[in-house]
């Protein structure tokens, strides 16, 4: 008897989830964390429990010949991205007094998919009261470009169990790209603006104090 109210109490301290599946995507998501807005090309899900905590991906067309792939980005394509993402965001917070700091870049296999992967850290304590964490993930099929960000009010690591959960289910629907052209920085704006509308535009959207 005391076994079986171990095993129950143990059941009851998982994480719930339920699955989620649309043409593009699927993936887990905690019983927790509720739909904020959908449109064509932005997901969100919002935590109850704790507000500051929320899973958007974004899709984005990967058009052209040339496919971009981020199998075949190099660690001077990967170092060029970070500074690049860097700069821009920076130059998009420049009427407020924001300044964020974008670190480990790599690329990285995720559910035996590439990704480049990155940590987005924004000092927002003294607008909102707190600061914000991001971790993002790139990846690249053969239609499209998918940005998994996943925020929070603390460091971001595989402790929490949404974020782990809601990344090691993701699973894209599109075939992976079988042929890539040359590289060229167009992949830069592609890649970037599908992170912005990830992540930029849900950090904006709180009040930010002007400079």
């Amino acid at each position: 008897m005391k076994k079986a109210l171990i095993i129950f109490l143990l059941l009851l301290s998982f994480n719930k989830v339920y699955a989620y599946e649309n043409e593009y995507f699927k993936l887990d998501i905690p019983e927790d964390f509720k739909e904020e807005k959908i449109n064509s090309y932005t997901y969100k899900w919002i935590s109850t429990k704790n507000s500051h905590e929320y899973l958007i991906i974004t899709i984005s067309n990967n058009n052209g010949t040339n496919k971009h792939n981020v199998k075949d980005y190099n660690s001077d394509d990967i170092k060029n991205y970070e500074e690049y993402m860097e700069t821009e965001i920076n130059n998009q917070l420049k009427d407020y007094n924001l300044k964020v700091d974008v670190t480990n870049v790599k690329k990285e296999k995720v559910n035996n998919l590439d990704s480049i992967t990155y940590d987005v850290f924004w000092p927002t304590k003294e607008s909102i009261s707190y600061d914000t964490y991001q971790k993002g993930y790139s990846f690249t099929t053969d239609k499209y470009v998918y940005i998994y960000t996943f925020t929070s009010d603390k460091k971001i690591t595989n402790e929490n169990a949404s974020f782990k959960k809601t990344l090691e289910s993701l699973e894209l629907l599109d075939i992976k790209i079988e042929k890539t052209g040359f590289l060229s920085k167009k992949w830069q704006q592609i890649l970037l603006v599908s992170m912005i509308a990830g992540v930029l535009g849900a950090i904006i959207s709180l009040t930010f104090r002007r400079k």
